[in-house]
């Protein structure tokens, strides 16, 4: 044997060998994401509740006809 390979549950496979460049190719572009854009998910998604509690809440107060 000249290495050896290991897989983790999350598919990352870590390989050790001498022979491995010859048929490997680079690993494709992994996405740069910030921590802003997590900040903006959650103002967007509590906005996006308040809207609806707000229009229940004010749909709630109209008098029916």
């Amino acid at each position: 044997m000249d290495g050896k390979a290991r897989a983790d549950a999350f598919g990352r496979v870590e390989a050790t060998t001498s022979y491995l460049g010859a048929w490997s190719k680079p690993s494709p572009f992994t996405a740069s994401i910030s921590g802003m854009w997590a900040v903006l998910v959650a103002a967007a998604t509590s906005l996006g509740a308040a809207v609806v509690s707000g229009a229940q809440w004010w749909s709630s107060r109209r008098p029916k006809r």
